[in-house]
């Protein structure tokens, strides 16, 4: 029996001591996996080599550069945090900075939401230190400084109407009214003992007095600030877009020099060569260079030649710990474009490495051993939506990125990746990795994985159903001759798409040997999520069982090719299980829908045994799992829980990875040990 597994999946096996955990709420995931195209960075330095922390959106996470791989290599994602007085709606970072601002010698992250909550978080144990709710009405932006020389830093939050200066426990220190921007940067810019905040606007803001203590009239939209002429005191670089980019001294109230700026998107500023003259350098919109400048003069010094058009940040750090700064150069917008950000040397100008674009999560994960190596693998299927689809394959313990494929789906712009299962077509111990998808038609491929980074299509069908995606793929010997055979549940993409449910292809020949009937109403929008061939009512031949989002659960006679029974239901997800031990075993399903509710439905010898529904949630159930300990997982509103059978109250609950509309997942659980727990949304895998 094999489980064609569908998109989104939460696929599951459970943690060694996960039993200990019972009770426990909020729990985090110990590894991830999440696809890094663009954001703004922020460096975390570290002893051994720099590290980014990136804020998603909705999430932030900490990453990786390392030059042997094809992508920056995530290895924590934040949880999501629902929005403080609209749960319902989504809860956005709108700036994060990376700081000491507990005093400890360490560092936190420190982001700021949407719904004005600060949060601080430890860099090393990622725990939340603490939260507080921002002193300014309409927040935009964050700047960590320690402007008092307590040997911490302070948090700055701005908006349009002013700015605070806040502890790290949330206390008012002080406040300025007035227009200052998003960006500021702070330091000590003249001889006064006070340090000074200097605002996008053009204002200076002494830190002692609280006052404006100067403004330059031109307003900017980048900054940066270094010592460029050694006199002990900072210089403060401005730039906007097509405007002039200027270096400014506070102390002397004067302009040192200025080029024009161009198309501007992002400054940084280094010493690269050690030699205490500073480096600027200016990424240029629509052009994918960046200038580099000696920032004492403003002269010209070089060009880095980027692969990508618009910038969304630069940063400097030694990224790959070899001593040397690098540039770190991310884009703006990555679509259609093969790579999303690239690091150069900072003194050579060269580009050591470029991140390959990987479109969302949008099949998997799925767990087996695909490269024969006696350990499972973990496998998920990015989607083609910005670029086209690929199949990644994680280290089944830590997620971390073992190979990434060439484009599938015949390697078509904006294809729709919707379905990946493993199965052994030939017999040799190692999975090959199904996948099903849609462009111009439904595509179904099968690819045979060697590593490093081997991927090989074996099997494509020959012909592609129109209107449609392969919403579910499997590979069996359906009618029991000795000849596999590869099944493939359909979505249809349009209301031009009707029948039928599920196409049977020859695995030798590549040609469509038959169908199923429709199983209900017209196929639009009603997707095939789970196939399994399992002798389902012990009449000692095996049925194919269906699972169509929205229709029901469907029992199919392959001999026939009729439906011998179901049940019917307005279900969102389910999950085929088998009740009580041995050969007399039933089998059924566990349904969940748009309400909350989860069901069990038992097929017996006098047909299909409905159970009363147990509510689980208040919002759609994305996907089920069920252990055969009895234990079921539920997914929805981006968390996952454990429950005995079908028990209200959950015993185990993970922290939210996926809230609000569109993050729906379905749910596997994977083997019968206890193993580890592995789920996905579109934004990342995570590991418990």
């Amino acid at each position: 029996m094999s489980l064609a597994l569908s998109p989104f999946l939460f696929a599951f096996a459970l943690v060694p001591g996960a039993s200990s955990q019972l009770g426990v709420a909020d729990v985090e995931a110990t590894s991830v996996f999440s696809p890094i195209n663009t954001g703004r960075f922020n460096v975390v330095h570290g002893s051994a080599r720099d590290e980014v922390a990136v804020n998603r959106g909705r999430f932030w996470c900490l990453a990786r550069y390392d030059a042997s791989s094809l992508v920056l290599e995530s290895f924590y994602a934040s949880p999501f945090f629902a929005h403080a007085t609209n749960p319902a709606s989504s809860n956005y970072i709108l700036w994060l900075e990376v700081g000491d601002v507990l005093g400890d010698a360490g560092l936190e992250v420190v982001t700021l939401y949407e719904d004005r909550t600060v949060r601080i978080h430890d860099v090393a144990t990622r725990a939340l230190m603490s939260s507080f709710t921002a002193a300014q009405d309409y927040p935009d932006s964050l700047l960590l400084h320690d402007l008092d020389g307590d040997a911490k830093a302070e948090i700055v939050v701005s908006d349009s109407y002013g700015l605070a200066v806040q502890s790290a426990a949330g206390a008012v220190m002080w406040t300025f009214s007035g227009s200052v921007g998003e960006r500021l940067i702070a330091g000590q810019f003249d001889d006064d003992a006070a340090q000074e905040i200097v605002a996008e606007s053009g204002v200076v803001i002494d830190a002692a007095t609280h006052a404006e203590q100067w403004s330059f009239p031109t307003a900017a939209g980048q900054l940066v600030a270094a010592d460029i002429d050694d006199d002990g005191k900072l210089e403060w670089i401005a730039g906007w877009e097509s405007d002039q980019v200027r270096a400014i001294d506070v102390d002397t109230q004067s302009v040192k020099w200025s080029f024009a700026a161009g198309n501007l998107d992002a400054l940084a500023i280094g010493d690269i060569e050690g030699d205490g003259r500073e480096e600027l350098f200016e990424g240029v919109g629509g052009s994918g260079f960046v200038h580099v400048f000696d920032a004492t003069n403003g002269t010209p010094l070089g060009i880095i030649d980027g692969p990508n058009f618009d910038f969304s940040d630069l940063e400097l750090g030694d990224f790959d710990g070899d001593g040397a700064l690098e540039v770190l150069m991310p884009a703006k917008l990555p679509s259609n474009q093969p790579t999303s950000m690239s690091v150069a040397d900072a003194a050579t100008r060269a580009i050591e490495w470029s991140n390959l674009v990987l479109g969302p999560i949008a099949a998997g994960p799925v767990r087996g051993d695909v490269d024969g190596d006696g350990t499972d693998e973990v496998v998920v299927v990015c989607n083609g939506s910005i670029v086209t689809g690929r199949i990644v394959v994680l280290d089944g313990a830590s997620l971390s990125v073992e190979a990434i494929s060439q484009p599938i789906a015949n390697g078509q712009f904006s294809s729709s990746v919707v379905s990946v299962a493993l199965v052994d077509a030939d017999a040799d111990g190692a999975r090959e990795i199904a996948v099903g998808s849609q462009q111009s038609g439904a595509i179904a491929e099968v690819f045979d994985y060697s590593p490093p980074n081997g991927f090989t299509r074996i099997w494509t069908n020959a012909t592609q159903p129109a209107s449609a995606a392969f919403s579910a793929v499997a590979v069996e010997d359906v009618d029991a001759d000795g000849d596999l055979e590869v099944l493939c549940g359909t979505d249809g993409t349009s209301s031009a798409f009707t029948t039928p449910c599920v196409y049977v292809y020859d695995y030798g020949t590549q040609a469509l040997e038959w169908t199923t009937p429709a199983l209900g109403p017209a196929g639009f929008l009603m997707p095939v999520r789970e196939l399994t061939l399992t002798d389902a009512d012990h009449d000692g031949v095996d049925e194919l069982v269906v699972f169509r989002a929205g229709d029901g659960v469907f029992v199919i006679d392959v001999a026939t090719r009729t439906i011998e029974s179901g049940v019917r239901g307005p279900f969102r997800s389910a999950a085929f299980v088998t009740l009580g031990s041995g050969a007399g075993g039933l089998f059924g399903a566990i349904t969940g829908d748009d309400v909350g509710d989860v069901r069990r439905h038992v097929l017996t010898t006098s047909g299909w045994q409905t159970s009363s529904a147990t509510t689980f949630a208040s919002w759609r159930i994305e996907g089920l799992a069920w252990d055969p300990r009895r234990s079921s997982f539920a997914s929805a509103l981006g968390r996952i829980e454990r429950h005995p059978g079908l028990a209200a109250t959950p015993v185990w609950t993970s922290a939210a990875y996926g809230v609000g509309s569109g993050d729906f997942v379905t749910l596997v659980f994977d083997g019968d040990a206890p193993l580890h727990l592995v789920s996905a949304t579109p934004d990342m895998v995570v590991g418990f």
